[in-house]
């Protein structure tokens, strides 16, 4: 049972590191493709206007490139605990008020709870997706996953992925609930409290 036990483990790493492969170099090529496409316009095309388009594409789609080669580097890094946490005490009530009175009719749209239970503090967003949301909870804490199995929407698909993984290294849980389109993710910390000085 073991060893069986062993060989699926090394037959589901394999596999995930070729769909993790083909979901790197989809995800890629896109922007990638755009970006030769529209520079190989550019050099050929004599319209200001249409060149001033293209150029507009053009940065849009390196900025898109960018975005996806940073959260690559980030979801390498928190996977392997290989980034720099520095914990620091801080006065909860106040960045709370801070953060509520800057966004408080955001969070009102969004539906941010904030709880306090026993010694832990429970943050919740719940939101609504544009489409039917095609994946389990589970799946879309992994990597390169989005809400619906096409792919066609943007994004690395490793937002959810470099959350989990930053909160587990400053010692948090998150998990996530699905109903229909709507989704809720839960974030949970242990409240640190400061020692009084006597």
């Amino acid at each position: 049972d073991s060893v069986i036990s062993t060989m699926q483990d090394k037959i589901n790493s394999e596999k995930m590191k070729t769909e993790l492969i083909t979901n790197i170099s989809h995800d890629i090529k896109t922007p990638l493709t755009s970006i030769i496409n529209y520079v190989d316009l550019l050099n050929h095309e004599t319209d200001e206007s249409e060149n001033k388009r293209y150029i507009e594409i053009l940065e849009y789609n390196a900025k898109r490139l960018k975005t996806m080669v940073i959260d690559l580097i980030y979801a390498s890094k928190t996977g392997t605990g290989n980034i720099d946490i520095e914990m620091e005490v801080v006065e909860l009530n106040e960045l709370v008020l801070q953060v509520y009175g800057q966004f408080d009719s955001d969070f009102n749209k969004l539906g941010l709870e904030c709880d306090v239970v026993n010694d832990n503090i429970i943050l919740k967003f719940s939101n609504v997706s544009k489409n039917k949301i095609e994946v389990s909870a589970e799946e879309l804490m992994g990597q390169f996953v989005r809400g619906e199995r096409s792919r066609h929407s943007e994004g690395s698909g490793l937002g959810l992925y470099i959350a989990k993984n930053l909160i587990e290294l400053l010692g948090g849980t998150s998990k996530i609930s699905i109903d229909d389109d709507r989704f809720i993710y839960e974030i949970n910390f242990k409240v640190t409290r400061k020692k009084k000085v006597k």
